[in-house]
């Protein structure tokens, strides 16, 4: 797998806020590369979603929108309820198929947006990856790839009163291999807040 070298990593630091009795996901970042500060804001709200990010806080570089970021970003929301909110999953907008002992395949309705993944566990019931051919990668917000999305998680601890993944990553399976994007620690999580944090 290609990964940055350590020393081509950027540190991001992220929030994100998660509702799901009206499907929202809404994640915040920020970055400095050089000194000049990068704010990006991924937010999905009912079926649209949008992706903004700024230099400086002057400058808008990326404006990413319409029915494949939208689309894209379901497989997103999804995939957050199956690792952080698995109580979500009785809904009645997915449909369910065992695939085998430790895999299955879900398809989950919003809207207009239906997406499917696999979802795969290891032998003593923990998720540890999910797969799906519905995201795109966008890099300028407006050219759109199509590629497969794999989000393996792992060192499961106990947050908030209840075990949730502390690790996971983001890697585009391309042609010429899997390519890591992202790596993530999961520094805290807070189930049903009162508020939004500054």
């Amino acid at each position: 797998m290609k990964r940055n070298p350590k020393s081509a990593w950027m540190a991001i630091r992220s929030v994100q806020y998660n509702f799901f009795g009206e499907p929202s996901r809404f994640f915040y970042i920020h970055a400095k590369v050089a000194g000049i500060p990068f704010d990006g804001l991924h937010a999905y709200q009912g079926t649209d979603a949008t992706m903004q990010i700024q230099v400086a806080s002057l400058f808008r570089v990326v404006d990413a929108k319409g029915e494949k970021m939208s689309r894209g970003e379901t497989v997103t929301l999804f995939n957050d309820m199956c690792f952080m909110a698995p109580s979500t999953l009785v809904s009645g907008n997915i449909r369910w198929k065992q695939l085998d002992d430790l895999r299955v395949r879900a398809w989950y309705t919003n809207g207009p947006h239906t997406i499917s993944a696999d979802l795969i566990f290891n032998e003593t019931g923990e998720l540890i990856d999910f797969l799906s051919n519905d995201r795109y990668l966008c890099e300028d917000g407006k050219t759109y790839q199509s590629y497969p999305w794999s989000t393996p998680i792992g060192k499961y601890r106990e947050l908030d009163g209840r075990r949730t993944p502390g690790y996971g990553e983001a890697i585009w399976k391309m042609p010429e291999g899997d390519y890591c994007y992202a790596a993530f620690d999961m520094e805290e999580i807070e189930f049903n807040p009162t508020g939004f944090r500054p």
